[in-house]
């Protein structure tokens, strides 16, 4: 079953690379699909995607392919989100500004829950999820951003690479004629 997502992945981005449009445009539409798909965006990334490309001057159509063919790996990026968030906050954290919004929003909740559980498990709780949060948007910040520019570098120089051959292969059609 994961190899034949990877290969649906590969088939992918072996249709982007075939795509007829400029270099600059598909590798904007690329870095962009895989910038949102690293961002929690619920469902409309595809959406999202498209219209930044649009807004950019990239290739919608490689935005929206790339972000569904990647689709697939939105676990794993999410999963390097909290482990980039946690190392660059410095591995555990404790806020009690954001315990303390909790605790005043769901004070119901919370109360339940202190009785059932305990107030130490509880704070515990608190904690953890908002170190988990907090290194998860930190982390899809700076891994959308590093993997958007990274797969734009790569995609343009495979994309001008691909012109140059194809430049190549035209003028030793032409010489033979």
């Amino acid at each position: 079953m994961f190899k034949n997502r990877l290969n649906k992945i590969k088939n992918k981005f072996k249709q982007v690379l075939k795509l007829e449009s400029t270099p600059k445009k598909i590798a904007i539409g690329v870095a962009i699909a895989v910038f949102w798909n690293f961002l929690p965006s619920l469902g409309v990334g595809p959406f999202l995607s498209a219209f930044a490309a649009r807004l950019l001057g990239g290739s919608i159509v490689a935005a929206v392919t790339v972000n569904l063919g990647t689709g697939a790996l939105i676990p794993l990026f999410y999963t390097l989100n909290v482990m980039v968030g946690r190392f660059v906050m410095g591995g555990e954290t404790t806020g009690l500004k954001l315990t303390e919004m909790v605790r005043s929003v769901f004070s119901n909740t919370i109360d339940f829950l202190e009785g059932l559980l305990g107030q130490s498990q509880v704070e515990t709780l608190l904690a953890s999820l908002e170190t988990f949060s907090v290194g998860f948007l930190i982390g899809s910040i700076i891994n959308s951003l590093l993997a958007g520019i990274l797969l734009y570098c790569s995609f343009y120089y495979l994309l001008i690479k691909r012109e140059q051959y194809r430049e190549k292969l035209r003028l030793e059609e032409n010489n033979l004629n």
